[in-house]
């Protein structure tokens, strides 16, 4: 009999490149399952369909949604709500009017660490996303901001 091992050991049981990708991907937050980071402000066209949509994906939270038109100062939010942990929150934004507009968000997270996740849809596709962790972000602010441009 040999002393090694046989395959079906746990001794000697070796996750497979593909398995160890699945594993490491299980482990990791859905916030950081992203692709790269777009900030660029979002131009728009009157009549599309616009969709802000965020995720806290280490603790509840509250988050507040304000979208601003240039000239007009209303402040009353889109949403106003606490949120679970990794349960998307979309928000329509509506058809907008030509014009300059600043969505902004806050949230109020319920533990010390925390990542989030802010995405901007036009028409379906993603044109803003931004990722922000207690220990990833050179300044970890629980707020955020998107210039929306929109266009006749």
């Amino acid at each position: 009999m040999s002393d090694q091992p046989s395959k079906n050991s746990p001794q000697s049981s070796q996750p497979e490149a593909g398995t160890a990708a699945a594993l490491a991907r299980l482990s990791t937050s859905p916030c950081k399952l992203v692709e790269k980071e777009m900030l660029d402000d979002v131009p728009a066209r009157s009549g599309d369909k616009i969709i802000f949509i965020f995720r806290i994906c280490s603790s509840p939270a509250q988050l507040v949604v304000f979208l601003r038109q240039k000239g007009n100062e209303d402040s009353r939010p889109l949403v106003d709500q606490d949120i679970r942990t990794s349960d998307p929150v979309p928000v329509d934004l509506g058809r907008l009017d030509p014009g300059e507009y600043r969505l902004t968000w806050a949230f109020n997270p319920g533990a010390e660490a925390w990542e989030v996740l802010g995405e901007l849809a036009v028409n379906d596709v993603v044109r803003f996303r931004r990722f922000k962790s207690t220990e990833e972000s050179r300044i970890p602010t629980n707020f955020g901001f998107i210039a929306i441009e929109v266009l006749p």
